[in-house]
């Protein structure tokens, strides 16, 4: 019954999003994981342009160089996703061990991420969003807080190629 009148109740505008990232060799904490996230941040798609003045007018022409960010961020719940969190790190030390400065090459970092929209039960609204070449380049510290009882979280910055809607 309680499950029920959550369903009823559920706001058809929650914001609720999906990432699955693909396994990839170095990183074990992560197996195809889809990862249910509190925020993400799609780039804008944009192209460069130029503006030149022809006959007394201005006009603005496409200079054929991509505007597109390079990068996105997300945040995810680590007190419900552990594992995750300790992949995360895995990841990054793989793209940069910060103590023998030993680097993994680039094709076994980047990974496409698929973002997907989902609602209350998990079903997709939508396939989302494909980013190419993906890997890690900050995650945030973890602050703790007996007098607080928000759930832990941490933001991610990933690096990317390139993104497609799906």
């Amino acid at each position: 019954m309680i499950q029920t009148l959550r369903q009823f109740t559920e706001d058809a505008l929650a914001n609720q999003f999906q990432l699955i990232i693909p396994p990839f060799p170095g990183v074990e904490d992560i197996q195809q994981t889809n990862l249910r996230v509190l925020t993400v941040d799609i780039p804008e798609y944009a192209i460069g342009t130029y503006e030149i003045t022809k006959k007394g007018s201005k006009m603005t022409r496409r200079s054929g160089i991509s505007e597109l960010p390079t990068e996105f961020s997300f945040t995810y719940r680590v007190d419900k996703n552990y594992s995750v969190y300790k992949g995360f790190l895995s990841w990054l030390k793989l793209c940069r061990d910060s103590v023998t400065g030993i680097m993994a090459p680039e094709n076994v970092i980047r990974v496409p991420i698929t973002v997907q929209p989902i609602d209350g039960n998990n079903n997709v609204l939508f396939e989302g969003w494909e980013m190419f070449g993906c890997f890690p380049s900050s995650h945030d510290g973890l602050s703790f807080d007996e007098e607080s009882g928000d759930p832990l979280t941490a933001s991610v910055t990933m690096q990317m190629m390139g993104f497609e809607v799906k």
